[in-house]
């Protein structure tokens, strides 16, 4: 157990060294050379290492692109072209791994380290995407926002959803809220029935920019709205709030929570081959 704890903290000093000279220019083709420093090519110890850096690099190639996005109020799209051109994919750094059977074995990992960086810095994935990237669905579910819905301080209804959200009230033909329907640009939450006249037909939409933050925007034409306890929102405006949201629409609340896209504890570690 000793030992373990001593490789364990060793591991740990060789990553930390790592996050302190990480800069965007640094080629991530180069990770095997930067392990061969600490350990021999070829073993188990060799791609165990190599697993953290990647997890490291993929997860810091996110984070500064976020920063210069922020920087250039252009989160959404820039997220979105730096991961089809820019950033490297699970796929990428899975080739750095000369043994297919350690490849294989680290596969998840590093699947789950890319799909929580593209959620928390800006790649906000539509369903079909995520899906052909990371079946099954239960593999991305638990990352993405959820809605609620109270009615008297009782929660009627919760669901997670993915892209916009549009909130309202039933139109003709749709069916009885709470509940969540699909739309070609995303989803509505029918929150309300059709003879409620304090709440438009599509009240307010909501738009995940990227992990902590989304964009609510009053989507009706005469209907104002609070958002949380002071901020009120007048018909056309948008603002950007942090996780979680509260929205009062009369006696129904709205309540938005983040995607879970923090790890806890020590960095999640690869797995071996048997």
């Amino acid at each position: 157990m000793r030992e373990n704890r001593i490789e364990l903290e060793r591991i740990d000093d060789i990553c930390t060294s790592f996050e302190e000279v990480w800069n965007p220019d640094l080629p991530w083709q180069s990770l095997p050379e930067y392990v061969a420093r600490y350990e021999t090519a070829g073993t188990r110890e060799f791609a165990e290492l190599l697993a953290e850096m990647a997890q490291i690099d993929l997860e810091r190639r996110w984070r500064f692109l976020a920063q210069i996005s922020a920087d250039a109020q252009q989160i959404e799209t820039s997220a979105g072209f730096a991961a089809r051109n820019k950033i490297p994919r699970c796929q990428d750094y899975l080739a750095l791994f000369t043994d297919e059977c350690q490849a294989i074995s680290i596969r998840r990992t590093l699947e789950d380290c890319e799909l929580r960086s593209r959620l928390k810095y800006g790649d906000v994935p539509i369903p079909g995407r995520v899906v052909t990237d990371f079946a099954p669905t239960s593999r991305y579910e638990r990352y993405m926002p959820t809605v609620s819905v109270f009615f008297s301080g009782r929660n009627r209804f919760t669901a997670p959803f993915c892209g916009t959200l549009l909130v309202g009230r039933q139109d003709v033909e749709e069916p009885d809220p709470p509940v969540m329907i699909a739309q070609t640009h995303g989803s509505k939450l029918i929150c309300a029935p059709l003879e409620d006249k304090s709440i438009s037909r599509l009240q307010f939409t909501v738009t995940v920019i990227a992990g902590n933050s989304t964009r609510i925007a009053n989507s009706s034409s005469n209907t104002f709205f609070c958002i949380g306890e002071s901020l009120f929102l007048k018909p056309g405006e948008s603002q950007i709030v942090q996780f979680p949201v509260e929205v009062k629409l009369g006696t129904t609340i709205i309540r938005l929570r983040r995607p879970l896209l923090e790890v806890t504890g020590q960095r999640e570690r690869g797995g071996s081959c048997k």
